[in-house]
């Protein structure tokens, strides 16, 4: 009777191959993870970007004593934004304003605010707002 004392070549031999293959899956899926975390930040700081020029906007109501009747079609009122409009290092925002007629009142304006980071979109956000 043999006495059994270890692994055989072929266990180890399979051993590695499925511990390789483990390996190679992990780290292609952290790869993955990381590869994408700096999109979803981008993604992130360029909508809450967008959201303050947006809630800019929505502040006129509150502000102005004619409400949205003051803001006018094109871009940006004044041409240039607000502080708290200011896109941070590396993108860049634009901002319009669209006459829009719903059921046949024109008293509408679609307001559009786009956040770039690297030269692609990165976050697009609208306002529909009454002008009255």
């Amino acid at each position: 009777m043999r006495k059994s004392q270890g692994f055989t070549l072929i266990e180890l031999i399979v051993f590695i191959v499925v511990l390789s293959i483990g390996s190679i899956t992990l780290l292609m899926a952290l790869t993955t993870v990381l590869n994408g975390s700096s999109v979803s930040h981008n993604q992130a700081t360029a909508t809450q970007t967008a959201a303050q020029c947006i809630e800019w906007y929505l502040a006129k109501r509150v502000t102005s004593a004619s409400g949205y009747t003051n803001i006018t079609t094109g871009t940006f009122p004044g041409g240039s934004f607000p502080s708290s409009c200011t896109a941070p290092t590396g993108f860049s925002i634009s901002t319009s304003v669209v006459n829009t007629t719903i059921g046949g009142d024109a008293n509408y304006k679609t307001i559009t605010s786009t956040v770039t980071a690297g030269g692609v979109r990165a976050a697009e956000l609208s306002l529909l707002i009454g002008s009255y």
